[in-house]
């Protein structure tokens, strides 16, 4: 039987949060008033950390089914950060969520105090918070391009190629419905990597070795080998890219949000 949170665990859940999605990416309010005076609406859920049932995202066996339904296994999240926690499990590992549900209730403390509520908005007048916040929308802009060339190629070229040979083959056959997309998105993602490094390198010493050791390992995932010629007859850095996204997606998305999670930290 599948196990489920009782109302008290989510509503210690709801409130601990401050009834914000614990997704340090997302954060959103999850109640408001309904129409109906006597009704709110609700978008936020109770999530499992470890799944209620066996074959279920992150399950751990060796819970017991208090544990499994206790407080302690519960993070408080909106219905669409439930839903890619669960489906990305991989990703989305125990330890993150974790990190992400402490950090939202240390976050949710602050702001009861109004201490940390006014470092993290986007008008703070600390410089130093404000490299800080100007480097966290660089990596999420960069991210979110890579994201969107993951899904791009994924839907265009990985049921149809599973190695980069084919993948070669398919783009020389088709590239050209293609071209205008791919140059674009490559453009858009070279900026955004030269943005985000040239800010990077402006904070790493105010970010701590830790995270800036991180970082680097994350760039490294970004990289791949490629060859062309000098006449223009044979390249294939587009092959190549989307293999490198292909086989590393998995790591780079999870690496992206620990960063963010252990800046988040730091910085609270």
């Amino acid at each position: 039987m599948r196990g489920t949170f009782s109302k008290a665990v989510l509503d210690l859940l709801f409130k601990r949060a401050g009834g914000h999605c614990s997704n340090p990416n997302c954060t959103k309010e999850t109640s408001g008033p309904s129409s109906d005076i006597n009704k709110v609406v609700m978008i936020g859920e109770g999530a499992h950390i470890c799944a209620a049932s066996p074959g279920g995202p992150r399950y751990d066996a060796e819970m017991t089914e208090a544990e499994r339904n206790g407080v302690n296994n519960g993070i408080w999240l909106c219905a669409n950060c439930h839903k890619m926690v669960d489906s990305d499990p991989e990703s989305y590992s125990v330890k993150l969520l974790h990190q992400w549900k402490e950090n939202a209730e240390s976050l949710q403390h602050q702001r009861l105090n109004q201490s940390m509520y006014e470092k993290i908005r986007p008008a703070q007048k600390s410089k130093s918070m404000n490299d800080v916040q100007i480097f966290l929308k660089a990596l999420k802009c960069r991210y979110d391009l890579y994201e969107y060339a993951y899904q791009y190629g994924k839907a265009n070229f990985n049921d149809r190629c599973s190695t980069k040979l084919e993948l070669e083959r398919y783009l020389l056959d088709y590239g050209a419905c293609f071209q205008s997309d791919l140059d674009d998105m490559l453009k858009k993602i070279g900026d955004a990597d030269e943005n985000e490094y040239r800010i990077f390198q402006s904070i790493s010493l105010k970010l701590g070795g830790h995270i800036a050791s991180k970082y680097n390992m994350y760039s490294k995932l970004f990289q791949f080998k490629f060859s062309h010629d000098s006449i223009g007859l044979y390249d294939d850095y587009y092959a190549c890219f989307f293999m490198n996204l292909f086989q590393k997606y998995h790591k780079i998305r999870g690496c992206y949000h620990e960063i963010v999670s252990d800046i988040y930290e730091k910085f609270k």
